[in-house]
């Protein structure tokens, strides 16, 4: 994939999550310790310059873009590969934690157990 097709894509992706270059610009330098010009980020945009491997990756973090094989055309298949977001990774800790009363209620709450029933008497 060429510089401009990324650029393109990247700007496509800060567009989507509602951000202005300096808007992101200010999220690297505050949440990331990264000093980055917002016209730099408009460089890559246009496909004057490409990111490092580090920048490109902390700008797919900022916009939310998990899948980024398939989101910069690598792939066909969508999500061929997903990490799991930082806030249901905690949550599945914490269940993973929890005794198998709180599990149980989770899932009764969830109405996950009453499928598992379902799917045992239809079986």
């Amino acid at each position: 994939m060429d510089s401009i097709t990324i650029g393109t894509t990247l700007r496509t992706l800060r567009e989507n999550a509602n951000l202005s270059a300096k808007d992101v610009s200010e999220i690297l330098k505050n949440k990331y310790a990264i000093d980055m010009n917002y016209r730099t980020l408009f460089n890559y945009e246009k496909g004057r310059s490409s990111p490092d491997i580090d920048r490109f990756l902390t700008l797919c973090q900022i916009y939310d873009c998990y899948d980024i094989l398939y989101t910069f055309g690598y792939t066909e298949k969508k999500n061929a590969f997903t990490p799991i977001p930082p806030e249901e990774e905690l949550i599945i800790k914490k269940y993973n934690s929890l005794p198998p009363s709180g599990k149980n209620m989770i899932l009764g709450a969830l109405g996950i157990e009453k499928e598992k029933q379902q799917q045992r008497i239809s079986s």
